[in-house]
């Protein structure tokens, strides 16, 4: 499989590039292999900044900047139980109700950016957002 061509048609090439081109298994996987790559990497990638949220709960003075970390890590971890929920989806060849698990995980990380739109500026929201 050429993975340039398979980034190209992606909706975020650069971002597929950045993340699936180092991983070792991307090289050889078919489609439904770079599926199960992805979602794992994504998963990766929202635990640590789910962690990163919860971390700086304890750090933050106002309570909107706290309200924002809440709900981000809330919508995060649902993110993330749908990712998991996918990809045994792949695994059971359910496609159907793997593209469902998807679009749930995206919408739980709209959510975050919904709520802390009106938050006051500051390093974390910039690093969370």
């Amino acid at each position: 499989m050429d993975l340039k061509a398979s980034f190209a048609k992606s909706d975020g090439p650069i971002s597929c590039n950045s993340f699936l081109g180092p991983e070792p298994d991307s090289k050889t996987a078919d489609a439904r292999g770079l599926a199960e790559i992805s979602m794992r990497v994504t998963a990766k990638l929202g635990g640590l900044v789910g962690a990163y949220a919860r971390r700086e709960l304890d750090l933050v003075n106002d309570n909107p900047t706290w309200q924002c970390l809440d709900e981000c890590a809330e919508d995060i971890e649902a993110a993330l139980s749908h990712l998991d929920d996918a990809l045994g989806g792949v695994n059971d060849a359910q496609f159907d109700q793997v593209r469902q698990y998807i679009d749930l995980s995206e919408q739980d990380t709209w959510s975050c950016d919904e709520t802390c739109r009106d938050t006051p500026p500051s390093p974390v929201r910039t690093e969370l957002l």
